[in-house]
């Protein structure tokens, strides 16, 4: 039977048989990965390790259907994770397997937020979250997720003593030994591995590869270390049952209790998953479509819902592994979903004896990348409003909690849009529309277009304005026939311009420039210019390109 036109993804009638050898590697190094790293982070949810299994099957396979990325990996992530459990924690399932059914009805309830976002295209709303307010949340979250795994990496029993509200461990010198060894190995392999494979002679793709089976290779060799040396006295996973979920429609009888949870989820999970697939689709040059990731992102978290499991999202880290190993299309998803069902499907035995201090040292090297502080320095230094956002947030989320600090920082970031753009400018921001002119240079300058801005730039309006102009410029790009366009970016009349928007311009010139435009630049007035020159990374950009 023949799909409608529209139903059948783009990389299945365009996929190329040279193609392949690239799913394949891609695809078996993330299910690789995929194996301690989905078990690891159902733990931080509060659930059984193998929910987080289920969670990188269906869901992962609905995305390659629906998804516009074609490097996405959808499945767990460390934020959307922690939030799961704090939820879970307040409100206090009766058993592992009311647990699981709360679980599955917060993907239920995301997933429908989401595919109904989806059908009203309110895609664009996802630039009304600054990029400092966003990275505070993460910084902030990943403090948490880090503390929270004291308790696995410093042993298994539980003392009288909190911090943060998380409960502290009794230290236990094995466990300290296996998570904190652990732990360094797995820094020194982030830090050193790609180095001295290459030093060795091995090529830069398969140095990268192998470099990424380590986290792998650490966890197993932790667990046969326990085995063999008799550290009973280690948490280890515990029974993980074989086989793959059994798939049915979870109840909504405390949706009311649940739904203030799978509405941040909701959030959460589109900011994080469209922020991936737009970063790996600028260096691929795709195109990422807002809604589409909306739906797909839906659809994902409807699949987790029935498969038994808990929201998901796509993950930069693991989405950028997937790119590196070598995933040309979707196809390196699909057969990453086939190897771990293989694996599901035989013996299970070997993940039961997985130590939890290792797993939590993956975890907390993991976060550790996703702590942002440079990012509040650079906004001190370039401006004052984004460091207050980005600091007022990272505060809120460790002090308050995920939704009243997301809450603080956004209204701060939007007290400050309004300031600037007023209503007007901030309902345009709203309803995704920007306002520049795109003219003809005069016949006395050289061939091309003179984009001009009018009015403020910022993390509202910024990115709206990178996809209109994008859309505009499409047509040229049939009229090229080889040669390059001039294309005069005039700033001039800009009245603001905040962090986001010079990090969105930066993003954009490179974009530009890959497709083959020449770009020249109109500065902005001394006082915007000075804030260019702080962030420095845009102005160096325009100077050399």
């Amino acid at each position: 039977m023949k799909l409608p036109q529209g139903m059948m993804p783009p990389w299945i009638g365009q996929y190329r048989p040279v193609w392949f050898a690239g799913d394949l590697s891609a695809g078996l190094v993330v299910a690789l990965m995929l194996v301690p790293q989905s078990m690891a982070y159902a733990i931080v949810s509060g659930l059984p390790p193998v929910t987080g299994l289920y969670a990188s099957l269906l869901p992962s396979l609905v995305y390659a259907w629906f998804g516009s990325s074609s490097v996405q990996s959808v499945g767990t992530m460390a934020i959307t994770s922690v939030m799961m459990g704090t939820s879970l924690a307040s409100l206090q399932p009766a058993s592992s397997e009311e647990a699981i059914a709360m679980s599955a009805a917060v993907a239920l309830l995301a997933g429908l937020v989401l595919t109904g976002a989806s059908l009203l295209r309110l895609g664009f709303l996802s630039t009304l979250i600054s990029r400092p307010v966003l990275s505070g949340f993460t910084t902030g979250s990943a403090v948490m997720i880090a503390l929270s795994q004291l308790r696995y990496l410093l042993g298994p029993e539980i003392s009288s003593w909190t911090l943060l509200g998380m409960p502290l461990p009794q230290v236990n010198l094995h466990s300290v030994g296996i998570g904190l060894g652990s732990l360094m190995l797995l820094w020194l392999a982030r830090r050193y591995a790609i180095t001295f494979f290459r030093s060795i002679g091995w090529g830069d793709r398969l140095a990268d590869i192998v470099s990424k089976l380590i986290p792998f290779t650490v966890i197993v060799v932790a667990a046969a270390i326990v085995a063999l040396s008799g550290m009973h006295d280690v948490k280890l996973v515990g029974e993980v049952p074989s086989g793959l979920p059994s798939l049915q429609w979870p109840a909504l009888n405390q949706w009311e209790r649940l739904l203030p949870s799978a509405l941040s989820m909701a959030l959460m999970v589109f900011l994080f998953g469209q922020s991936s697939s737009v970063a790996l689709g600028r260096k691929r040059g795709e195109r990422i479509l807002a809604d589409r990731e909306l739906f797909a992102l839906g659809a994902s978290n409807l699949a987790a819902a029935i498969s038994g499991s808990f929201p998901v999202t796509g993950s930069i880290s693991r989405s950028a592994v997937n790119f590196q190993a070598g995933a040309n299309t979707q196809l390196a998803s699909v057969l990453s979903v086939l190897f771990l069902a293989l694996a599901l499907a035989s013996s299970t035995a070997w993940l039961s004896l997985l130590p939890m201090p290792a797993l939590a040292a993956m975890i907390m090297l993991a976060v550790f990348s996703m702590m942002e502080w440079g990012m509040l320095a650079e906004c001190w230094r370039v401006d004052r409003r984004d460091a207050i956002a980005c600091f007022v947030t990272v505060i809120g989320v460790i002090l308050l909690g995920f939704n009243p600090g997301i809450l603080a920082g956004l209204s701060l970031s939007m007290l400050f849009a309004l300031s600037s753009l007023g209503w007007s400018g901030l309902w345009l921001a709203l309803r995704g529309q920007s306002r520049f002119d795109l003219e003809p240079l005069s016949a006395s300058e050289t061939r091309g277009y003179r984009i001009r801005l009018r009015g403020a730039l910022l993390f509202a309006n910024a990115e709206t304005f990178c996809e209109a102009l994008q859309a505009k410029l499409g047509g040229l790009t049939s009229e090229k026939q080889g040669k390059a366009i001039d294309l005069l970016m005039d700033l001039s009349a800009l009245s603001d311009l905040d962090m986001s928007a010079i990090q969105a311009l930066g993003d954009f010139q490179r974009s530009l420039s890959s497709q083959g435009f020449r770009l020249h630049w109109t500065l902005p007035d001394a006082h915007l210019l000075a804030r260019l020159e702080q962030e420095g990374r845009l102005l160096r950009l325009i100077v050399t390109g």
